[in-house]
């Protein structure tokens, strides 16, 4: 991408009754300027630019034609051309183009979320030969991890949302350094972002319901042994019970809570709200990516923010996710 702002605008020349013309695109901002229109308006349009900008900007602008819709991808690669800025005054009016419009923006904006998207699901792989035990790869923290799937059951599959997790994790541990950290997975179904914390150098203790645990230690002993500066632990958490009890919290200080989609349609959302609210302390992170699948009318995500201080770290329209970091209110977040 251009050091300085690259701008695209969308250029139409305003006509007054002396004939001047009316707009020229100001690189006084120090940008990359590229400014476009239909070929029987370049030659005033580059005119005007000249006239107004040679000798006084420090890049100079370039004029270029676009017919909306038309070779977007042979004139304008996707490549090569990555804009900060898409500028446009005026170009919405009555005119046949407007599905051409329209299709020029899409095709020049940087849609970073189709390339993180595309990045993150090329960590998936399959098996080349059919086993007697259904599994899915993936390549995360550079290692091969192996992951049985049982699909009889809802939180034995691996998520979309998972792998947005794992993806976040390994791309921003600088940021989210995991090394030597507390961590708590809820929900952690097949282990996935479990296991990927886990081979960042985190404590990790993953925990889910009693019938998923069988599968869930499985997949990580088989992806975590001699691998990992600590062998992580597996715990059964039914949301809202014995939380005291079972994760008392003198001796339960976790640095971050992790969960991937575990807010969906189901009767234990309050429950669930009292499991963040017990395990989260002063200090506690909570990492939380999900998949939006809650009418207006659930009330989960206010009573979460009466909570806890809520913002979105990343977000991936495409899959319908979005990724979350938390803390308890009033706690200044990092």
């Amino acid at each position: 991408m251009l050091p300085l702002f690259s701008l695209l605008l969308a250029f139409e020349a305003q006509t007054q009754e002396s004939g001047d013309v009316g707009c020229v695109p100001s690189p006084t901002a120090s940008a990359h300027v590229t400014a476009t229109d239909l070929p029987e308006v370049l030659g005033n349009l580059q005119y005007n630019i000249l006239k107004n900008t040679k000798m006084k900007c420090k890049h100079q602008p370039q004029v270029k034609e676009l017919s909306w819709g038309v070779d977007l991808e042979k004139n304008f690669p996707k490549s090569l051309c990555q804009f900060d800025y898409i500028m446009a005054a005026d170009v919405v009016y009555y005119h046949p183009f407007l599905e051409e419009l329209l299709l020029t923006f899409h095709h020049l904006c940087n849609n970073e979320d189709e390339q993180t998207v595309a990045e993150i699901m090329r960590r998936r792989f399959s098996p080349a030969v059919v086993t007697n035990r259904p599994w899915e790869g993936f390549h995360f923290a550079g290692h091969e991890i192996k992951i049985i799937e049982a699909t009889e059951c809802y939180g034995a599959v691996v998520w979309p949302s998972a792998l947005v997790l794992c993806h976040f994790l390994e791309t921003n541990a600088k940021q989210y350094s995991l090394v030597d950290k507390s961590v708590i997975e809820i929900g952690a179904g097949t282990g996935l972002v479990s296991i990927v914390a886990t081979l960042l150098g985190a404590h990790v203790t993953a925990t889910d319901l009693p019938e998923v645990l069988g599968n869930l230690q499985y997949n990580i002993l088989k992806n975590t042994k001699m691998k990992c500066k600590h062998q992580p632990q597996v715990k059964e958490l039914s949301w809202g019970v014995d939380l005291e009890k079972n994760f008392p919290k003198s001796l339960c200080q976790f640095d971050y809570i992790m969960a991937a989609d575990v807010v969906y349609y189901h009767p234990f959302l309050e429950e669930l709200l009292l499991t963040f609210h017990h395990l989260c302390q002063d200090n506690t992170v909570i990492l939380w990516a999900m998949r939006f699948r809650l009418d207006t009318k659930n009330q989960f995500m206010g009573r979460f923010q009466e909570l806890f201080d809520l913002e979105v770290i990343s977000n991936f329209p495409s899959l319908n996710i979005a990724l979350y970091k938390a803390m308890r209110r009033g706690k200044k977040m990092t």
